[in-house]
């Protein structure tokens, strides 16, 4: 029920940002003209991160969305991060405490879900651009949960929301390989084959309640990135 709810909330943040009604996004095809697979990593602002969660996977993501023109698109993404490292001494909360934090020698995991919702403006004003830069902005929500690694009743859930913009670049792959991306176009439909790179600075603090762990910070993605034949 809670991811069913963050879906809910996703979709209404997306359409703060096309700015328009949900019988106006529906004339448009549900088809998505998008896709993105990617993965990379993230930096946390918050030195707490750092102190209890020492070990890190690569986070992943997956985005889908829609061209409404060639220079805009707006779009959902998913993503999943792991993290590995130590509790709190009894009587803490990592939820509530702000500093001088007491860490045991327990291990825990940390397991979040990214969910987000972004409005993008592209540079791209020629046919077969090789290189197209572009720019993002939305809002996002983080589920997460935490449990000892041992005694995995010991665990708490968490939610975090807030907003992030960013930037990156777009390299045409269709130009080196003339042939393949015929066939791309012909048998799966996609028109334009990318690799993307991007870099995002997010404010995930509840806007502003300063309570818990803060996942502010940078996240950093390289990926794959289709342009979908309507």
């Amino acid at each position: 029920m809670r991811l069913a709810g963050s879906a809910a909330r996703a979709g209404a943040l997306a359409l703060l940002l096309l700015g328009t009604s949900p019988s106006a996004v529906m004339a448009f095809s549900l088809k998505p003209t998008l896709a993105e697979i990617g993965g990379g990593v993230f930096r946390a602002g918050d030195p707490r991160f750092q102190y209890f969660y020492l070990e890190q996977v690569p986070l992943s993501r997956l985005t889908v969305g829609w061209f409404l023109h060639r220079t805009v698109s707006v779009s959902f993404s998913g993503g999943y991060l792991y993290a590995a490292g130590y509790g709190l001494q009894p009587g803490q909360s990592i939820l509530t405490c702000q500093r001088n934090c007491l860490r045991t020698q327990d291990l825990y995991t940390l397991r979040t879900a990214p969910i987000q919702a972004d409005l993008r403006l592209y540079l791209d004003f020629l046919r077969n651009q090789w290189v197209v830069p572009f720019g993002s902005a939305g809002a996002e929500e983080i589920l997460g949960q935490s449990r000892h690694r041992e005694l995995k009743r010991e665990r708490f859930s968490f939610e975090k929301r807030g907003w992030h913009y960013g930037g990156g670049l777009l390299v045409l792959l269709d130009v080196f390989d003339k042939y393949h991306a015929d066939k791309l176009e012909d048998e799966w439909g996609v028109a334009d084959t990318y690799i993307g790179l991007e870099g995002r600075k997010g404010t995930v603090d509840d806007f502003g309640k300063k309570e818990g762990l803060d996942f502010s910070g940078w996240t950093y993605v390289a990926s794959f990135t289709f342009r979908l034949v309507p």
